[in-house]
């Protein structure tokens, strides 16, 4: 089954930096026009009466995940705002992590997924994490509109939007 949030990118054409970076940036819109939620299992049952578990992933990891490997993408282009900017959200990014880990239960050197957590007192904070990592994730998204506009990357037929 094809996901929503797939592309169609025609198998050998050639793309241009600027278009590959309009196409991630695409796939993020659509991402970031979904609900915003954790991951979590749910069960179906087959024609067959079989019972099959399936996964439904944490549309604001997806969503950060697609921001930050733009950003990545861009990384090289960015500019003197871009790189101040860029710097102040990765210590951002880095002090929940910390705040987070150092709070936890759990001894660990990295953020582990929900099943890892036991405690309740756990869960809450790395939702609460989660949900901090994905406003700053937005605050990445806003540098590189901006950065993408700085670039004229954003025109339309010689217009701006």
């Amino acid at each position: 089954m094809e996901e929503e949030t797939s592309i169609d990118m025609p198998m050998g054409k050639s793309f241009s930096f600027k278009e590959i970076v309009l196409i991630h940036l695409q796939k993020i819109l659509k991402l970031s026009c979904v609900e915003l939620r954790g991951g979590y299992y749910s069960i179906y049952v087959s024609k067959n009466g079989e019972e099959r578990e399936i996964y439904h992933p944490d549309t604001r990891e997806e969503l950060s995940n697609g921001i930050k490997s733009l950003c990545i993408m861009l990384e090289p282009k960015f500019d003197e705002p871009a790189k101040e900017q860029y710097i102040q959200i990765e210590k951002k990014l880095e002090l929940i992590k910390t705040k987070f880990l150092d709070a936890s239960s759990v001894q660990e050197t990295v953020v582990l997924s929900e099943g890892f957590y036991l405690l309740d007192e756990d869960k809450l904070l790395l939702e609460t994490f989660r949900q901090e990592k994905m406003e700053i994730y937005f605050e990445m998204l806003s540098l590189l509109s901006h950065l993408l506009a700085r670039m004229n990357y954003l025109e339309i037929g010689g217009g701006v939007f």
